[in-house]
């Protein structure tokens, strides 16, 4: 096999590169921890019609990461272009989606999102034609989340705090936010 100039004997140790069967059941675990965004400010980004419009973005000597959307939200379209254009970029898919394109060239990452807020939903597709109009949106839903999702809102139960709970045979408190609280 030939891939990116390099030759891959396929016929050696076969036994290593044979789909291996899975006999148990892989146990899956969740955390209880939420992840934080540490950032302070959104990200800009640039809109671009084709993968070809990313020679044209001006990077300046100190950028090392441009963050981009396409401008008919068609991340799929935009990895085989790369792929045509003789370039394999890394790839980030949630719910069967892309979500991200990684291509790096001259030490400077371009990194091409998809326009929807959510990146793990299949709904609420979104697109926009306004690089303006979505880095304003982008901003509103930043600000939105920094908002409820803030860390001085967070409890802390320690070792002993658990140990009541179980022996207590209570949770720790939780709730949804209600209208009421809004009003």
């Amino acid at each position: 096999m030939v891939k990116h100039s390099h030759i891959y004997v396929l016929n050696h140790d076969l036994k290593r590169i044979q789909q291996k069967q899975i006999c148990e059941i892989p146990i899956v675990k969740a955390t209880t921890d939420y992840y934080m965004n540490e950032k302070e400010e959104p990200c800009k980004f640039k809109m671009i019609k084709h993968i070809d419009d990313i020679l044209k973005i001006e990077v300046g000597e100190d950028e090392k990461e441009v963050n981009m959307v396409m401008e008919d939200n068609s991340l799929t379209k935009a990895f085989f272009d790369s792929i045509n254009s003789g370039y394999e970029p890394e790839i980030i898919h949630q719910a069967g989606i892309i979500t991200n394109i990684k291509l790096d060239f001259n030490n400077v990452r371009y990194v091409i999102k998809t326009q929807n807020l959510l990146k793990d939903s299949c709904d609420g597709c979104i697109t926009l034609n306004d690089e303006k109009t979505y880095n304003n949106m982008n901003v509103a839903f930043f600000n939105f989340n920094k908002a409820l999702f803030n860390p001085l809102h967070t409890s802390f139960y320690n070792d002993i705090d658990m140990n009541i709970f179980k022996e207590a045979g209570t949770i720790v408190p939780s709730g949804l936010i209600s209208k009421a609280y809004f009003t």
